[in-house]
């Protein structure tokens, strides 16, 4: 009897034995299952960073050539309609008896097209009566000019205005192209026997937007009390 109680008592540590190994074979498994999953979950997400990462510099690749072509794009309509540039009037030979001559500088990268030029003498359009203005202009008051096309950086010679009189002189000069419209006033003084020009080009003229394109005045020009130029 004592040999069969025995014998259960080895049977029942062997089983018990069995049992643990068979719960310690069982958690090695889940754990393994687990490390598995683990790796694989890191693998996925290696994989999207990689892909975000790739889509990120696919869509910057596509932003850089987006502004390329709308670089090219703006180039060429530039090239086309002659982009910011502008021209300005300079006035050469101010004291000759013929008149000074009147010389069209063109400024800015690209070529402008289809330059017209009126001037209009401010003194002299003072002057003026109401029934002395007309659509086709005021002889010896308004001067209209074709230029054409001018190529980048180019000048052009536009002939000659009436000889300057007095001791000062007033212009407005208004601009049309087919990139736009700008407007010059130029004033000229006569300072110790010589004819000095201060000129100032500018765009949208008269509204707030207003550029500045182009500002000179010849040394010795006469100032205001501020040391300004009174336009």
């Amino acid at each position: 009897m004592s040999w069969l109680l025995e014998h259960l008592t080895l049977m029942g540590a062997i089983i018990g034995a069995a049992g643990a190994l068979l719960v310690g074979v069982g958690a090695f498994r889940e754990q393994r299952a687990q490390v598995e999953l683990s790796r694989q979950l890191a693998a996925k997400s290696d994989q999207l960073v990689r892909r975000a990462d790739e889509s990120a510099e696919l869509y910057r690749q596509l932003a850089q050539k987006s502004d390329e072509i709308e670089s090219l794009t703006k180039q060429n309509l530039a090239a086309v309609t002659g982009g910011a540039g502008f021209s300005y009037l300079n006035l050469v030979s101010r004291g000759s008896p013929a008149g000074p001559s009147v010389v069209l500088v063109q400024s800015g990268e690209f070529p402008i097209y289809d330059v017209s030029v009126r001037i209009v003498d401010v003194e002299k359009w003072s002057a003026l009566k109401p029934e002395q203005i007309t659509i086709e202009g005021v002889p010896g008051v308004e001067f209209r000019l074709s230029a054409g096309n001018l190529a980048a950086g180019s000048a052009a010679s536009l002939g000659r205005l009436p000889s300057l009189t007095g001791d000062h002189a007033r212009f407005n000069i208004f601009f049309a192209a087919r990139n736009g419209f700008w407007t010059q006033a130029m004033q000229l003084r006569k300072v110790n026997g010589e004819w000095l020009a201060a000129t100032r080009v500018l765009r949208n003229d008269g509204r707030p937007d207003a550029q500045t394109l182009y500002e000179r005045a010849d040394p010795g020009f006469p100032l205001n009390k501020a040391g300004k130029i009174d336009w």
